[in-house]
């Protein structure tokens, strides 16, 4: 028995999820075996240059029945106009169960994560996370933000 599969079996209400970086795919995954296996949701890091990569994994996910998020990387890069467009465009294309705000570089401030918050929920279904990395001592209050 599979450790995802062990796991799934001990653990009936329990979400289990697979993180997957586009870049790192040396092949197209088995999103059906991934299913099987008791993984309900996949998060898929995005990357302005690995937009090709998406548009071929996500649809491919999706048809199998597995919930998807996207997973914004490095956003403090970003300005809240780039944001703003990189956040309509992942719902009109892949329409995910979630997008991430993933602070990889612990950057943001929880007035600004306030502010893309109140931007990017309006008028939108989608849930929407926030990952936070704690380089300047940050993470727990923007997280509560």
């Amino acid at each position: 028995m599979s450790l995802a599969k062990e796991l799934t079996s001990e653990y009936p209400d329990v979400n289990f999820v697979l993180m997957i970086h586009p870049s790192g795919l040396n092949k197209k995954p088995d999103f059906e075996k991934i299913k099987q296996a008791g993984i309900s949701l996949l998060r898929f890091a995005y990357a302005p240059n690995e937009w090709e990569l998406l548009e071929k994994h996500i649809p491919a996910a999706i048809e199998v029945g597995i919930s998807i998020s996207t997973n914004v990387t490095y956003s403090s890069r970003y300005s809240q106009e780039e944001l703003e467009k990189i956040y309509e465009k992942l719902l009109r294309i892949f329409s995910p169960n979630i997008i991430y705000l993933a602070d990889s570089c612990s950057a943001f401030y929880p007035n600004q994560v306030r502010e893309l918050y109140n931007s990017l929920k309006s008028n939108q279904d989608v849930s929407l996370g926030f990952h936070a990395h704690d380089f300047l001592s940050l993470a727990f209050a923007n997280s509560l933000t």
